[in-house]
């Protein structure tokens, strides 16, 4: 591993946590909605 291949893989996961997150709010929105 490269410091430059771990630095992309840190961006995709945080990338993945980012878009999880989204999903649980919108999730969460819903839930309050209905």
């Amino acid at each position: 591993f490269s410091v430059s291949d771990l630095r992309r893989i840190q961006k995709g996961i945080t990338g993945l946590f980012l878009l999880q997150n989204a999903r649980l709010r919108e999730l969460f929105t819903t839930l309050r909605e209905l």
